[in-house]
């Protein structure tokens, strides 16, 4: 496959780690966890790792750039926050602001590429 099929499928796994995120979030605290929430998240997980790993073996990019780790570490954020939002470690209301800074944040790493 060409790296371009990679980054699509990567941007789409996102996708669907934002959705999945969205309906955890906005299930009231009490009610129990919607089905279609977790799929989404994990699946786009999934999607993700994959997608970018191949993407980066596609392109001959060194996994050990410190912008490749900065999006590991942010991909394994975003795993750990529905955990961290059930436990009630992590706010609902701060969920939100979370999920968007690490969005924009890892956004910026795949772009900007520093410390290249």
């Amino acid at each position: 496959m060409s790296p371009e099929i990679y980054k699509i499928a990567h941007i789409a796994g996102f996708a669907m780690l934002l959705f999945g995120l969205g309906a955890i979030l906005c299930t009231p605290k009490d009610a129990p966890r919607p089905k279609i929430g977790a799929i989404l998240h994990g699946s786009g997980l999934l999607v993700m790792l994959i997608a970018g790993f191949g993407a980066l073996q596609k392109l001959h990019i060194d996994v050990t750039k410190p912008w490749v780790l900065g999006k590991v570490f942010i991909w394994v954020l975003l795993a750990a926050l529905p955990t961290l939002l059930r436990t009630g470690i992590l706010p609902r209301a701060m969920g939100w602001v979370v999920v968007v800074t690490l969005a924009a944040f890892g956004a910026w790493l795949a772009i900007m590429k520093p410390f290249s």
